[in-house]
Protein backbone atom coordinates (compact mmCIF):
# COMPACT_ATOMS: atom_id res chain seq x y z
CA UNK A 1 0.00 0.00 0.00
CA UNK A 2 1.43 3.40 -1.01
CA UNK A 3 1.99 6.30 1.39
CA UNK A 4 -0.88 8.24 -0.14
CA UNK A 5 -3.25 5.29 0.36
CA UNK A 6 -2.09 4.95 3.97
CA UNK A 7 -2.73 8.64 4.62
CA UNK A 8 -6.15 8.47 2.96
CA UNK A 9 -7.13 5.40 4.99
CA UNK A 10 -5.80 6.92 8.20
CA UNK A 11 -7.69 10.18 7.69
CA UNK A 12 -10.96 8.39 6.90
CA UNK A 13 -10.56 6.18 9.97
CA UNK A 14 -9.81 9.19 12.16
CA UNK A 15 -12.89 11.06 10.95
CA UNK A 16 -15.14 8.03 11.50
CA UNK A 17 -13.67 7.60 14.98
CA UNK A 18 -14.50 11.22 15.81
CA UNK A 19 -18.09 10.71 14.62
CA UNK A 20 -18.59 7.62 16.78
CA UNK A 21 -16.94 9.23 19.83
CA UNK A 22 -19.37 12.15 19.52
CA UNK A 23 -22.29 9.72 19.50
CA UNK A 24 -20.85 7.82 22.48
CA UNK A 25 -20.59 11.01 24.56
CA UNK A 26 -24.28 11.72 24.01
CA UNK A 27 -25.29 8.31 25.38
CA UNK A 28 -22.96 8.66 28.39
CA UNK A 29 -25.02 11.71 29.28
CA UNK A 30 -28.30 9.81 28.69
CA UNK A 31 -27.29 6.77 30.77
CA UNK A 32 -29.13 5.95 33.99
CA UNK A 33 -28.22 8.61 36.58
CA UNK A 34 -27.95 5.90 39.25
CA UNK A 35 -24.82 4.63 37.48
CA UNK A 36 -21.52 6.18 38.53
CA UNK A 37 -18.65 6.86 36.11
CA UNK A 38 -16.96 3.66 37.31
CA UNK A 39 -20.15 1.67 36.72
CA UNK A 40 -20.44 2.87 33.12
CA UNK A 41 -16.76 2.21 32.49
CA UNK A 42 -16.97 -1.34 33.88
CA UNK A 43 -20.19 -2.24 32.04
CA UNK A 44 -18.84 -0.96 28.73
CA UNK A 45 -15.56 -2.85 29.19
CA UNK A 46 -17.05 -6.09 30.52
CA UNK A 47 -19.24 -6.79 27.50
CA UNK A 48 -16.49 -5.67 25.13
CA UNK A 49 -13.95 -7.93 26.81
CA UNK A 50 -16.23 -10.97 26.57
CA UNK A 51 -16.97 -10.43 22.86
CA UNK A 52 -13.40 -9.54 21.90
CA UNK A 53 -11.97 -12.63 23.63
CA UNK A 54 -13.70 -14.72 20.95
CA UNK A 55 -11.82 -12.89 18.19
CA UNK A 56 -8.34 -12.77 19.71
CA UNK A 57 -8.14 -16.07 21.62
CA UNK A 58 -5.34 -17.33 19.34
CA UNK A 59 -3.21 -14.26 20.24
CA UNK A 60 -3.87 -14.11 24.00
CA UNK A 61 -0.48 -15.61 24.97
CA UNK A 62 1.23 -12.61 23.36
CA UNK A 63 0.01 -10.34 26.15
CA UNK A 64 2.56 -11.93 28.51
CA UNK A 65 5.56 -11.02 26.34
CA UNK A 66 7.77 -8.00 27.06
CA UNK A 67 6.70 -6.29 23.83
CA UNK A 68 3.14 -6.29 25.21
CA UNK A 69 4.13 -3.38 27.48
CA UNK A 70 2.70 -1.08 24.78
CA UNK A 71 -0.60 -2.95 24.98
CA UNK A 72 -0.85 -2.54 28.73
CA UNK A 73 0.35 1.08 28.67
CA UNK A 74 -2.41 1.77 26.16
CA UNK A 75 -4.89 -0.09 28.36
CA UNK A 76 -3.97 1.65 31.63
CA UNK A 77 -3.64 5.23 30.36
CA UNK A 78 -6.66 4.83 28.07
CA UNK A 79 -8.84 3.54 30.88
CA UNK A 80 -7.71 6.33 33.22
CA UNK A 81 -8.44 8.95 30.57
CA UNK A 82 -11.92 7.57 29.87
CA UNK A 83 -12.68 7.46 33.60
CA UNK A 84 -11.74 11.12 34.10
CA UNK A 85 -13.70 12.04 30.97
CA UNK A 86 -16.83 10.19 32.10
CA UNK A 87 -16.56 11.75 35.56
CA UNK A 88 -16.45 15.24 34.05
CA UNK A 89 -19.39 14.50 31.76
CA UNK A 90 -21.45 13.44 34.77
CA UNK A 91 -20.39 16.36 37.00
CA UNK A 92 -20.13 19.19 34.47
CA UNK A 93 -21.32 19.94 30.95
CA UNK A 94 -20.45 17.85 27.91
CA UNK A 95 -18.79 20.93 26.40
CA UNK A 96 -16.44 21.37 29.36
CA UNK A 97 -15.48 17.68 29.54
CA UNK A 98 -14.84 17.46 25.79
CA UNK A 99 -12.96 20.76 25.67
CA UNK A 100 -10.47 19.76 28.37
CA UNK A 101 -9.87 16.29 26.92
CA UNK A 102 -9.41 17.80 23.46
CA UNK A 103 -6.15 19.35 24.67
CA UNK A 104 -4.54 15.90 24.31
CA UNK A 105 -2.82 16.63 20.92
CA UNK A 106 -0.57 19.13 22.72
CA UNK A 107 0.50 16.43 25.18
CA UNK A 108 0.88 13.89 22.34
CA UNK A 109 3.36 16.11 20.53
CA UNK A 110 5.34 16.69 23.73
CA UNK A 111 5.47 13.01 24.71
CA UNK A 112 6.44 11.97 21.16
CA UNK A 113 9.33 14.45 21.11
CA UNK A 114 10.63 13.68 24.61
CA UNK A 115 10.20 9.91 24.91
CA UNK A 116 10.05 8.67 21.31
CA UNK A 117 12.61 11.19 19.99
CA UNK A 118 10.24 12.24 17.23
CA UNK A 119 11.36 15.23 15.21
CA UNK A 120 9.46 18.39 16.04
CA UNK A 121 7.78 19.71 12.91
CA UNK A 122 6.89 23.36 13.19
CA UNK A 123 4.07 23.11 10.66
CA UNK A 124 2.43 20.36 12.73
CA UNK A 125 3.02 22.37 15.92
CA UNK A 126 1.23 25.38 14.43
CA UNK A 127 -1.56 23.08 13.19
CA UNK A 128 -2.10 21.61 16.67
CA UNK A 129 -2.11 25.09 18.23
CA UNK A 130 -4.58 26.46 15.67
CA UNK A 131 -6.91 23.47 16.05
CA UNK A 132 -6.90 23.52 19.86
CA UNK A 133 -7.43 27.29 20.02
CA UNK A 134 -10.31 26.98 17.56
CA UNK A 135 -11.95 24.24 19.61
CA UNK A 136 -11.48 26.27 22.81
CA UNK A 137 -13.17 29.26 21.18
CA UNK A 138 -16.07 27.11 19.99
CA UNK A 139 -16.55 25.74 23.49
CA UNK A 140 -16.89 29.24 24.92
CA UNK A 141 -16.53 27.89 28.42
CA UNK A 142 -16.14 30.35 31.26
CA UNK A 143 -13.36 28.85 33.38
CA UNK A 144 -14.63 30.80 36.39
CA UNK A 145 -17.72 28.58 36.43
CA UNK A 146 -15.67 25.34 36.34
CA UNK A 147 -14.64 23.69 39.61
CA UNK A 148 -11.01 22.97 40.41
CA UNK A 149 -11.67 19.22 40.47
CA UNK A 150 -13.21 19.31 36.99
CA UNK A 151 -10.18 21.24 35.69
CA UNK A 152 -7.73 18.80 37.32
CA UNK A 153 -9.61 15.77 36.02
CA UNK A 154 -9.83 17.39 32.58
CA UNK A 155 -6.08 17.91 32.35
CA UNK A 156 -5.46 14.41 33.72
CA UNK A 157 -7.81 13.04 31.05
CA UNK A 158 -5.89 14.90 28.33
CA UNK A 159 -2.47 13.80 29.65
CA UNK A 160 -3.50 10.15 30.09
CA UNK A 161 -5.18 10.23 26.70
CA UNK A 162 -1.94 11.48 25.11
CA UNK A 163 0.11 8.72 26.79
CA UNK A 164 -2.46 6.17 25.61
CA UNK A 165 -2.34 7.52 22.04
CA UNK A 166 1.45 7.34 21.87
CA UNK A 167 1.32 3.76 23.23
CA UNK A 168 -1.45 2.94 20.74
CA UNK A 169 0.77 4.07 17.87
CA UNK A 170 3.42 1.55 18.95
CA UNK A 171 0.91 -1.23 19.64
CA UNK A 172 -0.94 -0.77 16.34
CA UNK A 173 2.29 -1.52 14.46
CA UNK A 174 2.86 -4.77 16.37
CA UNK A 175 -0.45 -6.39 17.32
CA UNK A 176 -3.87 -7.18 15.78
CA UNK A 177 -6.63 -4.69 16.54
CA UNK A 178 -8.76 -7.28 18.38
CA UNK A 179 -5.95 -7.91 20.89
CA UNK A 180 -5.36 -4.18 21.39
CA UNK A 181 -9.04 -3.61 22.12
CA UNK A 182 -9.19 -6.67 24.41
CA UNK A 183 -6.33 -5.37 26.57
CA UNK A 184 -7.88 -1.92 26.56
CA UNK A 185 -11.18 -3.42 27.72
CA UNK A 186 -9.38 -5.34 30.47
CA UNK A 187 -7.76 -2.13 31.71
CA UNK A 188 -11.07 -0.27 31.59
CA UNK A 189 -12.88 -3.07 33.43
CA UNK A 190 -10.26 -3.02 36.20
CA UNK A 191 -10.33 0.76 36.64
CA UNK A 192 -14.12 0.79 36.42
CA UNK A 193 -14.54 -2.00 38.99
CA UNK A 194 -12.22 -0.26 41.47
CA UNK A 195 -14.34 2.88 41.16
CA UNK A 196 -17.76 1.26 40.84
CA UNK A 197 -20.74 1.57 43.13
CA UNK A 198 -23.76 -0.62 43.83
CA UNK A 199 -25.20 0.60 40.52
CA UNK A 200 -22.87 -1.66 38.54
CA UNK A 201 -25.18 -4.65 39.19
CA UNK A 202 -28.16 -2.67 37.96
CA UNK A 203 -26.49 -1.72 34.72
CA UNK A 204 -24.80 -5.08 34.15
CA UNK A 205 -27.92 -7.22 34.26
CA UNK A 206 -30.70 -4.73 33.45
CA UNK A 207 -28.94 -3.24 30.45
CA UNK A 208 -30.90 -0.54 28.61
CA UNK A 209 -30.82 1.10 25.19
CA UNK A 210 -28.49 4.03 26.06
CA UNK A 211 -25.89 1.63 27.50
CA UNK A 212 -26.15 -0.70 24.48
CA UNK A 213 -25.64 2.19 22.06
CA UNK A 214 -22.83 3.57 24.22
CA UNK A 215 -21.01 0.23 23.99
CA UNK A 216 -21.56 -0.09 20.23
CA UNK A 217 -20.41 3.44 19.41
CA UNK A 218 -17.46 3.31 21.81
CA UNK A 219 -15.99 0.17 20.21
CA UNK A 220 -16.62 1.42 16.68
CA UNK A 221 -14.76 4.57 17.69
CA UNK A 222 -11.89 2.58 19.22
CA UNK A 223 -11.62 0.34 16.16
CA UNK A 224 -11.34 3.20 13.70
CA UNK A 225 -9.07 5.16 16.01
CA UNK A 226 -6.65 2.22 16.12
CA UNK A 227 -6.63 2.12 12.32
CA UNK A 228 -5.96 5.85 12.24
CA UNK A 229 -2.92 5.47 14.52
CA UNK A 230 -1.70 2.56 12.43
CA UNK A 231 -1.52 4.65 9.26
CA UNK A 232 -0.79 8.17 10.57
CA UNK A 233 1.72 9.82 12.93
CA UNK A 234 0.42 10.05 16.51
CA UNK A 235 0.16 13.86 16.41
CA UNK A 236 -1.89 13.83 13.20
CA UNK A 237 -4.17 11.02 14.39
CA UNK A 238 -4.85 12.69 17.75
CA UNK A 239 -5.59 16.07 16.13
CA UNK A 240 -8.07 14.41 13.77
CA UNK A 241 -10.15 13.67 16.83
CA UNK A 242 -10.89 17.39 17.07
CA UNK A 243 -13.10 17.10 13.97
CA UNK A 244 -15.78 15.85 16.40
CA UNK A 245 -16.73 19.52 16.88
CA UNK A 246 -17.72 19.65 13.19
CA UNK A 247 -20.11 16.71 13.52
CA UNK A 248 -21.60 18.18 16.69
CA UNK A 249 -22.29 21.42 14.81
CA UNK A 250 -23.89 19.55 11.91
CA UNK A 251 -26.16 17.73 14.36
CA UNK A 252 -27.10 21.06 15.93
CA UNK A 253 -28.01 22.44 12.50
CA UNK A 254 -30.13 19.38 11.78
CA UNK A 255 -31.95 19.97 15.07
CA UNK A 256 -32.86 23.49 14.06
CA UNK A 257 -30.01 25.70 15.23
CA UNK A 258 -29.56 28.85 13.13
CA UNK A 259 -26.52 28.93 10.87
CA UNK A 260 -23.72 31.00 12.41
CA UNK A 261 -21.18 32.33 9.89
CA UNK A 262 -18.66 33.11 12.63
CA UNK A 263 -18.88 29.61 14.09
CA UNK A 264 -18.63 28.06 10.62
CA UNK A 265 -15.53 30.16 9.97
CA UNK A 266 -13.88 28.96 13.19
CA UNK A 267 -14.68 25.37 12.21
CA UNK A 268 -12.92 25.88 8.90
CA UNK A 269 -9.90 27.22 10.80
CA UNK A 270 -9.94 24.11 13.03
CA UNK A 271 -10.06 21.86 9.96
CA UNK A 272 -7.21 23.84 8.39
CA UNK A 273 -5.15 23.28 11.54
CA UNK A 274 -5.92 19.55 11.40
CA UNK A 275 -4.82 19.49 7.76
CA UNK A 276 -1.49 21.08 8.74
CA UNK A 277 -0.69 18.13 11.01
CA UNK A 278 -1.12 15.53 8.26
CA UNK A 279 2.01 14.15 6.55
CA UNK A 280 2.42 15.88 3.19
CA UNK A 281 5.76 14.53 1.95
CA UNK A 282 4.24 12.80 -1.06
CA UNK A 283 2.15 15.82 -1.90
CA UNK A 284 5.18 18.09 -1.58
CA UNK A 285 7.14 15.80 -3.90
CA UNK A 286 4.36 16.10 -6.48
CA UNK A 287 4.46 19.91 -6.19
CA UNK A 288 8.24 19.94 -6.58
CA UNK A 289 8.08 17.65 -9.63
CA UNK A 290 5.38 19.87 -11.11
CA UNK A 291 7.58 22.93 -10.59
CA UNK A 292 10.50 21.18 -12.28
CA UNK A 293 8.28 20.17 -15.22
CA UNK A 294 6.96 23.74 -15.63
CA UNK A 295 10.46 25.14 -15.43
CA UNK A 296 11.77 22.73 -18.08
CA UNK A 297 8.87 23.60 -20.41
CA UNK A 298 9.51 27.31 -19.89
CA UNK A 299 13.21 26.88 -20.73
CA UNK A 300 12.27 24.89 -23.87
CA UNK A 301 9.95 27.66 -25.09
CA UNK A 302 12.54 30.31 -24.37
CA UNK A 303 15.08 28.45 -26.52
CA UNK A 304 12.60 28.31 -29.39
CA UNK A 305 11.93 32.03 -29.33
CA UNK A 306 15.57 32.87 -28.85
Amino acid sequence: MSDEENIRKGVLSGVLSAVFFSAMAVFVKLADQRLSSGDILFIRAFYGMVILSLFCRSHLLRVFKFSACWLWARAFFGAASVYFYYWNIRHSSLAVATLLTDLSPIFVMGISCVFLKSKLQWVALVGVAVSCLGVMYLGRVDIKDVSIQVLIFGFLSAACSAAAYVSLKQAAERFPISLILFCFSTGMATVGLLNSSSGVHLGLWAIKVPIVLLIVFSYLAQYYMTLSYKYLPATAASTLGLTACLWAYIIDLALGEAFDYKKAGILLIVLFGVKMTLPINSAQENIDSCRIDIKSRFNFLRKIFD
